[in-house]
């Protein structure tokens, strides 16, 4: 079926797309009846008009969309705890967020160019191509790493600091033997070799063994029988 256009909305109304436009995008300082108003407002109701995203960035100047990028990772609770949290700030905002997987074989260009974002965010670098890209085209770019980053736009959460934090945690509360869980999930193995090296720097540090490292499915019975082993 055909997309519903503003000529669709003007014709069935009776009027111009200039009123139509003027009426849908609530234009204030033009002379339009409230009955005239009412009727095409009905009217883009009753055809199922959608105004177009594109056209209402070029009409405004900005988009209301924030394009998240999202690596290919497991989806757990995580994942969707970050995505609604991120979600509900956009919209105070009055931003929407959407959000684009990157297992998907749709290239991001493709994506960004037709979506036109005020902003993407990456949950991992972007390629210093896509970006240079995306900020020819007025987009900003906020990418994400998991080791030091120098840079302003990269937001950097260093995971070998994590693998140390938690090892203090432990240590304060009297613990002297670590062990260290690693996913067995290749799309997690950025994370886990960067903390498994910071828990081995905090072992070192505070004098105390080697971590004992066991590889477990996601799933909690591969985790209590690690657990298991490290108990007997």
């Amino acid at each position: 079926m055909p997309r519903v256009t503003s000529a669709d909305v003007a014709r069935e109304s009776g009027v111009s797309r200039t009123t139509v436009s003027y009426v849908l995008n609530d234009k204030t300082g033009v002379a339009i009846t409230e009955a005239t108003r009412r009727r095409v407002q009905d009217t883009a109701a009753r055809l199922g008009y959608l105004p177009s995203a594109a056209a209402r960035t070029l009409r405004s100047g900005r988009s209301d969309l924030v394009l998240c990028v999202l690596p290919d990772w497991p989806v757990g609770p995580v994942i969707d705890t970050l995505i609604d949290h991120l979600g509900t700030e956009l919209a105070d905002r009055g931003l929407s967020l959407l959000v684009h997987n990157a297992r998907s074989a749709r290239p991001l260009a493709e994506l960004w160019r037709a979506v036109t974002p005020r902003a993407v965010l990456g949950l991992e670098p972007f390629a210093d191509d896509e970006v240079h890209a995306m900020r020819r085209a007025g987009i900003q770019v906020v990418g994400s790493a998991l080791d030091e980053d120098p840079h302003p736009e990269i937001f950097s959460v260093p995971q070998d600091g994590i693998g140390r934090v938690q090892v203090d945690h432990l240590v304060e509360r009297g613990h002297r033997v670590i062990g260290y869980a690693a996913p067995d999930d290749e799309r997690l193995a950025a994370f886990a070799d960067r903390r498994l090296a910071g828990v081995a720097q905090a072992c070192e540090r505070l004098g105390l063994p080697a971590p004992v490292a066991e590889t477990v499915a996601l799933d909690p019975s591969s985790a209590a029988a690690a657990v298991g082993r490290w108990r007997s």
